[in-house]
């Protein structure tokens, strides 16, 4: 049986001062081992070498900026549903669309990048696919274009130390050394304080784009984007506000943008969101469609007349076709992974 082994989890321990650390099963999977190396650096900043068989780069910061709330424009986008650990697909989308290169570097230009949340969670390569996307963002700026890691609910969930959707393979090692998981993500750890930092929305363009969803309940509340961004922010760094306790719960509750379902069932005693009520939603942020993971769909699909897209096609699971959202050309349409073909909408 393959063993196991997971990282590297980079610590600050100062500005200075960190740590990698690793965890590997042994080959006669008796027992779990925990292995790390200290750093030192220039403040704030590191390029750091993996440990054993790991050859990666590492280039990481001690904190982390806001991302934008609003990029103007993007000729080139791809939005990807819920990858839930899926790293061999989210290689596999990046690859055959020639995102990435050879040695899974930026070659996209000026394009963009939409995770619209749920990286965490049922998969086993959960911290790959982090680590491929915080260096991705930063070789996509340089290059003027981005990668923007939205907020689902399982970042939610795993930033609270709700971890019962964790694969056995995390559950295993975490067992084995007695880590709590959620722990690996507290703001004194590279990704944990990347993570925390992210949006929950994102706008490109007349575009919105969230995990669950808009629910008319925080339309009603008329918040701004960037508010709903820092109110979320300030929260999972433990920099809440007390004046923002009743739009926080909302925020983190069933009508809130990590968990609202209500675009495809109904939700919480309320019927299935109408056009009309979507399009008001629109309106109110300027925007012409919105596009959304969260709600499996199985296939990408439009409702209301393309004012709503719905990506979130399990990847991994048996008889599914590997699907993303591509915009080429102002064009959307359906790229289907394994078969490298561009279905218009």
């Amino acid at each position: 049986m393959q063993q196991l082994i997971d990282g590297p989890y980079i610590s600050w321990e100062s500005d200075r001062n960190g740590r990698l650390t690793y965890f590997q099963q042994d080959e006669e999977r008796k027992s779990v081992d925990q292995f790390s190396k200290p750093f030192q650096t220039q403040e704030g900043y590191a390029e750091l070498e993996g440990l054993g068989e790991d050859t990666r780069t590492f280039s990481v910061f001690r904190h982390h900026q806001a991302p934008a709330n609003f990029i103007p424009k993007a000729n080139r986008i791809l939005a990807i549903g819920d990858l839930h650990g899926e790293y061999e697909s989210l290689l596999r989308i990046l690859r055959n669309l020639k995102v990435i290169d050879d040695h899974l570097s930026w070659q996209w230009g000026k394009g963009h990048i939409v995770v619209c949340g749920d990286v965490f969670d049922r998969g086993n390569g959960v911290t790959e696919c982090l680590w491929l996307l915080y260096k991705l963002e930063q070789q996509a700026i340089h290059s003027g274009g981005g990668v923007h890691l939205l907020l689902g609910n399982h970042e939610q969930m795993i930033l609270t130390g709700d971890v019962r959707y964790l694969s056995a393979k995390y559950d295993l090692l975490c067992a084995a050394t007695n880590t709590f998981y959620s722990d690996l993500y507290e703001k004194h750890y590279v990704l944990g304080d990347w993570v925390r930092s992210r949006n929950v929305i994102l706008k490109i363009g007349e575009t919105l784009f969230v995990h669950a969803g808009i629910s008319p309940l925080v339309a009603g509340m008329e918040v701004s984007i960037e508010r709903i961004n820092q109110i979320l922010r300030d929260f999972w760094k433990g920099e809440g506000k007390a004046e923002d306790k009743y739009l926080l719960e909302v925020l983190m509750g069933p009508q809130g943008p990590m968990w609202y379902r209500g675009y495809w069932i109904d939700w919480e005693g309320d019927p299935t969101l109408s056009k009309v009520q979507l399009k008001e939603i629109l309106e109110l942020y300027n925007a012409k469609e919105l596009v959304c993971g969260h709600t499996p769909v199985y296939e990408i699909s439009l409702k209301h007349e393309g004012l709503l897209f719905g990506i979130d096609v399990p990847f991994g699971s048996p008889g599914v076709e590997e699907e993303v959202l591509l915009k080429e050309n102002d064009q959307w349409m359906i790229y289907r992974v394994r078969t490298n073909e561009r279905l218009p909408l």
